[in-house]
């Protein structure tokens, strides 16, 4: 089996409470072979307080502390940037890996040398983990008509070469409305069409809209995509 190399990009803002358990869940991972790029974008709580903590004990993070906020979009670009492996994944800071998580995609990867998006299930907890949901993984017919909802920052990984950036010069709310970004739904009438609600609007940005489906949706239009038919990727959700 091929030996994958990751990089994992997590944008930080205000998430003391979760900041700390999405780390461990990266070091607790059964395969070694990744770097984590934290973005702390101007937090005001002890997010980086808990983020140097494991700095101090894994030379694997890499973090830059930004002194104020410019919003998740420009700091996840910025990690991107900084990113050295080949296999892009994305973790919001109060979320989490299974520890199997990059063991897996490494299996697969190396078993469809020819695929560059990858797409796990997840599993979306309540504020008090006494309450949850699954989405499940996305098969290559499933990715033609995906909709906003399932897909998540940590459930698909892809290949650098397929890295671009959203224009930093859209910051959060992206639009209008507090939406997708309007040089993003101008391009494709199919992306307008998923991303309306009934009663016109924009489908509003945050969780489970905006960027991380966006960035899915328009990788997957030209490229094709393979299922790990597992949960993989733990969202926690404030309700």
């Amino acid at each position: 089996m091929n030996e994958n190399y990751f990089s994992i990009i997590i944008p930080c803002y205000n998430k003391e409470d979760g900041i700390g358990r999405c780390l461990q869940s990266l070091i607790s991972q059964t395969y070694d072979n990744f770097e984590i790029i934290i973005i702390d974008d101007g937090s005001t709580d002890d997010s980086a307080k808990i983020i140097k903590s494991f700095m101090r004990h894994k030379a694997r993070i890499r973090a830059y502390f930004l002194p104020e906020n410019h919003g998740r979009l420009i700091a996840r670009n910025m990690g991107m940037r900084m990113a050295k492996n080949d296999w892009i994944c994305w973790l919001d800071a109060d979320d989490e890996y299974i520890s199997t998580y990059l063991e897996e995609y490494n299996k697969a990867i190396s078993e469809n040398e020819d695929i560059k998006i990858f797409n796990s299930g997840m599993l979306i907890l309540n504020k008090d983990c006494d309450g949850y949901r699954i989405i499940e993984p996305i098969n290559e017919d499933g990715v033609k008509n995906v909709k906003s909802g399932m897909i998540g920052a940590g459930s698909f990984v892809f290949h650098k070469d397929l890295k671009w950036f959203f224009p930093e010069d859209v910051t959060v709310p992206y639009g209008k409305d507090g939406s997708f970004p309007e040089r993003l739904v101008a391009r494709n009438e199919k992306f307008k069409e998923i991303c309306r609600m009934e009663d016109g609007h924009w489908q509003p940005l945050g969780n489970p809209w905006g960027d991380d489906f966006s960035y899915f949706w328009y990788i997957t239009r030209g490229n094709k995509t393979k299922m790990i038919n597992s949960i993989l990727y733990i969202q926690h959700v404030r309700a």
